[in-house]
Parts: structure tokens; C-alpha cells; sequence
């Protein structure tokens, strides 16, 4: 929790305007430009962790539609299996940014549970209330709303 309060109240120091992140880069700031830019051009695609987990086929295929790329339907349940949180964790260390080394415990720490709302019994109320603050000032709603629900949530321009 020490930590999750210095990601959400520090920046990198030498990126001017910065106010979260520690010790990489503005979540938030990441979040909104690439949101912003989604609004604007038609080249950029969200895919959010939550509608994946709902429906991975449908999210492959639409991907595939958005890239303009053809798949082989025979191909496809191997596709789907071969994406599917199982195989990933299973093969953690080859998909894991870095290969797991960044991690204690390799990419089984990185690809660990497929779950989403792992904050909950570990943040407390005020930092959860923090999050919220810190979204709500940082992000349009339609972006914080997004990033929580995947799909469920609002979209920018109807660029998904």
C-alpha cells in the first residue's frame, strides 16, 4: 500500500507535469492522451482485460476485423486456446515483459490470477477514495469508466 500511494501522488521527476506514476510514467497521463487520440483518429483500438476474459473469441475477431487481417476459422479454437489466460500463465516467463525478470517470482507474478479487482482487502477505503479522486480530475468520465468496466463502461467516439 506504501508504494500504490507514492504511484498515485508521484511523477517522474524529470517529466514536467507529471503528478503520478512513481517510478515509471503517468498512468493517468497515458491513459487520457491515448484516449484522446482514439477520439481523433481511426488507427487506434481499446481492448480492455475484462471483455477478453468475457469473450476472447469475439475480442480475437474483432481485432482481426479492426486490423483488417483474415482468420481461418478452422484455426480459430487453437487460436482462442493458445490466448486464453491458462496458456498464457502456463507459459509466463516467454510472455511476461522482460521474460518475468522484473518480478519476484517470474512471470507467474505478472500473468498471476486472471482477475480483475485484486485491490479489494488491500487497499484501504481512503486509498480507493484517492483513485477515484485522482480519475475523476485526471480523466474524462467516459476514460475512467473504461478503464473500470471494460465495454460495459463508455467509449471515445465509438473507437472500439
Amino acid at each position: 500500500p506504501d508504494v500504490f500511494d507514492r504511484w498515485l501522488t508521484e511523477g517522474w521527476p524529470t517529466f514536467e507535469g507529471e503528478t503520478d506514476g512513481w517510478p515509471f510514467w503517468s498512468f493517468f497521463r497515458n491513459a487520457r492522451t491515448w484516449w484522446e487520440l482514439a477520439a481523433e483518429q481511426s488507427n487506434i483500438l481499446f481492448v480492455h482485460f475484462n471483455d477478453m476474459k468475457r469473450d476472447l473469441e469475439g475480442e480475437m475477431l474483432r481485432v482481426a476485423e479492426f486490423l483488417d487481417v483474415g482468420v481461418d476459422r478452422g484455426l480459430l479454437p487453437s487460436m482462442v486456446r493458445a490466448c486464453s489466460f491458462e496458456e498464457m500463465h502456463r507459459n509466463a516467463d516467454r510472455v511476461a515483459p522482460m521474460n518475468g525478470d522484473l518480478w519476484q517470482g517470474g512471470g507467474k507474478t505478472f500473468v498471476y490470477k486472471g482477475t480483475n479487482q485484486r485491490w479489494l482487502g488491500v487497499l484501504s477505503d481512503g486509498q480507493v477514495r484517492a483513485y477515484l479522486e485522482k480519475a475523476r480530475q485526471e480523466l474524462p468520465a467516459s476514460c475512467a469508466e473504461w478503464l473500470e468496466h471494460g465495454s460495459r463502461g463508455a467509449r471515445p467516439e465509438s473507437k472500439f
